[in-house]
Order: structure tokens, then sequence, then C-alpha cells
């Protein structure tokens, strides 16, 4: 039961070859790439890939082509671990910038992850965009099972487990970790959020750019349930989330700014109108008695973090105006202070320059042989309400525990209201309730009430409400 639900919500975000119903995996062959014209009389290209690259550079009405001419590219594969213990490829892009001379990310190395559903094809203008204007070498890839890459995607961890991957990659070449940034948009931001983390916890720190993310994808859900008037289900979706491995909290590990993470958020947005990573730093750092998270911003670096706090809100511009900006591409937006500058030279380009000289100041002392583990699979859960580990068996009777007070509370003030009606029409009241749950394939939910019997039985006897569920 629990690895089907897995699928289901990794289907919505992050859908496989399986869910697209792609006959082919590769994007650049199904694009067409690789295949000549038919009057070129030229042979078949083996390298769709290099194809594409060469389109972009050549032909001056390609999409990506002011993008692309000042770029090589590379295409990756990498062998990433599953939370199932098996291994499988993964396919990933690399963009270098052929001028880095005095710009800010010279000898830095971004690693870029999307929202949902979105591959790294679908953002090409963003990584090239911020290789140009960084001058960082830009990294992207496909989690399991999209496009081109195998396997397949069951919770968090195997997204991060991708991750962690090509960080690896970058450490097998001899890259420091101070010279590693992540970089994250809505979805993508909490799953590098979470790669952040697991970084820190086995002794390295990576930095992070967490653009328009969420405070907490329970938070994001119960919102949107109650958009559709489904405020009953708010209750469920933190232990089915956890159940399924899929908890995401970018709001508790990010609370303040270090040279270690900033973040951007987009003004307007109908997305996460309710449920923003800004609104909930915005709360923390305007509480005065707050004790629950502690400032660890160093003191020389808080004067940068001030000037980035008032300047980190994004504009799409005036002709786009009616498009929710969450759904906007990065390199299509501005700084709302200030809309001559686009993101990267108005606000990534300032973040990059203040943590670099921090962190350069203050390197880290790594072992030339060290390499991040991949996660395992989310085998036990924790509560608020209980100290001991709870296993996913204990979580999923949490939830039919949920439910079961759902429909009890539903049934009470129906009894009442009956109660209420039969004496009004002197008839006697109703003093017992029989809920029968009848054995069904279907989850059971208040919405599925097949009978309602309420009728007196005489006047010396009193009335019994049965509902078969």
């Amino acid at each position: 039961m629990r690895r089907l639900l897995q699928k289901a919500l990794s289907s919505l975000l992050y859908p496989t070859r399986r869910v697209q119903l792609h006959l082919i995996a590769d994007w650049y062959v199904r694009k067409g790439y690789g295949k000549p014209a038919r009057s070129s009389g030229m042979p078949w290209l083996l390298d769709p890939f290099q194809d594409f690259v060469h389109r972009q550079q050549k032909n001056p009405k390609s999409h990506y082509h002011q993008e692309f001419k000042t770029l090589s590219a590379d295409r990756l594969t990498l062998n990433a671990q599953h939370t199932l213990g098996e291994v499988y490829p993964i396919d990933g892009v690399k963009l270098t910038p052929q001028d880095t001379s005095g710009k800010p990310g010279e000898g830095l190395h971004m690693i870029q992850l999307w929202g949902a559903r979105i591959p790294y094809e679908a953002r090409f203008a963003d990584l090239a965009t911020s290789a140009n204007r960084t001058g960082a070498t830009q990294y992207s890839f496909n989690p399991f099972g999209m496009n081109a890459s195998k396997g397949e995607v069951y919770e968090l961890h195997d997204v991060v487990n991708c991750t962690l991957a090509m960080i690896n990659h970058l450490l097998d070449q001899g890259i420091s970790p101070d010279k590693i940034v992540l970089m994250g948009d809505c979805l993508g931001a909490g799953v590098m959020q979470a790669v952040q983390t697991a970084c820190e916890e086995q002794g390295i720190k990576i930095r992070l750019i967490n653009s328009n993310s969420f405070q907490s994808l329970k938070k994001h859900l119960q919102e949107e349930l109650k958009k559709i008037h489904a405020s009953y289900l708010v209750p469920f979706v933190k232990p089915l989330l956890q159940h399924l491995g899929w908890h995401m909290t970018p709001g508790k590990s990010f609370a303040y700014q270090t040279p270690y993470k900033t973040y951007l958020h987009r003004q307007n947005d109908k997305v996460l109108s309710r449920s923003k990573l800004h609104e909930k730093i915005k709360k923390i750092r305007d509480n005065p008695l707050n004790t629950k998270y502690r400032d660890d911003c160093p003191v020389e670096y808080q004067a940068h973090r001030e000037y980035l706090e008032q300047h980190c809100e994004v504009v799409v511009p005036s002709t786009k105006a009616k498009t929710d900006p969450h759904l906007m591409p990065l390199s299509a937006c501005y700084m709302a202070d200030d809309r001559s500058k686009d993101v990267y030279t108005g606000y990534i380009n300032t973040y990059l320059e203040s943590s670099n000289e921090y962190i350069n100041a203050h390197p880290q002392q790594v072992d030339a042989n060290f390499r991040l583990q991949a996660l395992a699979s989310s085998n036990y859960l924790r509560f608020k309400d209980k100290k001991e580990e709870a296993t996913n068996y204990e979580a999923f009777w949490k939830i039919i525990a949920l439910l079961r007070n759902k429909i009890l509370s539903v049934i009470k003030p129906m009894k009442s209201y009956l109660n209420q009606l039969t004496r009004k029409h002197s008839n006697p009241p109703i003093e017992q309730i029989e809920l029968h749950i009848l054995p069904s394939k279907r989850d059971c939910s208040t919405s599925q009430i097949q009978q309602v019997d309420a009728q007196p039985l005489g006047p010396q006897q009193t009335s019994r409400l049965r509902l078969r569920v």
C-alpha cells in the first residue's frame, strides 16, 4: 500500500516515462536532434546532444542562440544510488561559460534543480543565463525516471541522492565544497534544502540559494485543500507525507540567512500565496521573543545579510503582468527595487561576492577522499507528541485514527440535530447511533454515506439511527 501511494504522489512531482507515455526516453532524440535534413545528404549524427548544442550556437534563429553562443556544453551520465539500494544512471548537463574574468562566480560550480514536473531541458535559458552572468559553471540533472534517467522516484530521499551523486562527481574532480553552490526553485528549493541538511550531517557545508520555496510541503498542500473546500482533509496531510517520505520543512531548516544560505521570493505569487518561505522567515525575524530558532549568522556577515533581506523580492516584466510570477523562469524576472537589474546581476552576484568574502576567510578542511553517503529510505518517522520512533506501520494507523475521529466529529452534531428534529415533531429522541463501516477497496470518507434510517419505533421506545458507510 505504501509503495502504491508513493508512486501516485511521485508521479505528480517527478513523473516518469511510464506516466508521461513517451516512447522515446531521450529528450534530444524525441525533438529530432541527431537527424540531418533530408536534402543535406549527411549521415546520421550519432550524438543528438551535440547536434542540439551545435544548432543553438550556429543558427541565429534557434531558440537559445544568444545564450549558447558563449558557452561550451557537455552531457553527463552519473550513477546515483536509489533508496532501495540499486544504482541507476541519471542524465545531467554541464554548461561552462567562456568569459568568467571579474565575475563573482568565477571558479564556482552551481547545481540547479527545478520545480515539480520540470526537467532540466525545459530550463536551458535559466542555466545559460546564470552561467553567462555569474561566471559559475552550471550543472543540472533529471531525477530517477525523468526523460533519459533510469529508475523511478519513490520519495524525497531519492531526489536528494541524485543531487548527492552530482556533488560527489565534483568532489571526484578535486573541487572543494567551498566552491559548490546549490540552487533550487519551488519544489527544487525544498529538495536542495534537504540536500544541504544531509551534507551538514555528514560534515561539510555547501552554499544554497533558495528561490521561491514553500514553508513546508504540508503547509502548501493544506492551503490548496482549503481552496477547494476540502478542509476536512487537512489533518491527514502531515501524517500521510511522513508515511510516504515526502515531509519537507524548508522553513525550519532555513530560519535565518547566513553566508551559506540565502533566498529569493516572487511578488504576487499565486501558487504559494499563503505558504511562502519568505513569510515564515519574516515572522521569525520580527518576533523578539523567539527562542525556538537560533540565529547562527556570524557577526561580520550580518551587514551583508541585512542588505540581502531588503532586496530579495523578484517581479515579472510588465509585458507578463497577467502571468502568475510563480510560473515564470528566473531569467525572465527582475528585481522589485530596481527593474533595470535582472535577478543574476542584481541579487545572486551580490550574494556570491559577500559569501565568497566570508568563506575564503574561513575555508573548510575536508579530506581528499571524502565522499557523501547516499540516504536510505525513510524507514521511521518522528512525531511531536511521541518521543519514541514511530514506524511506517504505526504512522499508517495514525492516519486511520484521524479518519475515524473525523467521521465521529461529523456524526455527533448530526445526532444533536436529529434529536432536536424528533422533539419538534413530538417523536421520541434518538438515543443510539450505530456506525457500520463496510469493508471496501475504496477509501472511507464521510461523503460516502450510503443509507440513513431513522424512524420512531413506538411511543415507549427510542429511535435508533443507523449509518452504513
